[in-house]
């Protein structure tokens, strides 16, 4: 069984050149476009939010958030086991 990203893949022109991209490595594009993006928006969104406040309550959220995802990562580890 195929996900949507490789069936979806599999119909559309993978030839870049001489080259032609494999149909499995669309979802790792997917998957590192969504790291860089989401990387490079929380710098400049915290940058500009200081900027614009004076305040440093962003490194509050950002701690609440990382705590939220590691709580929620050793919930689900369990579960699993």
């Amino acid at each position: 069984m195929n996900t949507f990203t490789i069936e979806q893949a599999t119909l559309m022109n993978r030839k870049v050149a001489n080259f032609s991209i494999p149909a499995g490595s669309f979802s790792v594009f997917l998957f590192v476009s969504i790291l860089l993006f989401t990387s490079l928006n929380e710098r400049i969104t915290t940058r500009l939010a200081r900027k614009i406040t004076g305040d440093c309550w962003v490194n509050r959220v950002r701690l609440r958030v990382t705590g939220q995802c590691v709580i929620g990562s050793r919930l689900t580890d369990q579960g699993q086991n």
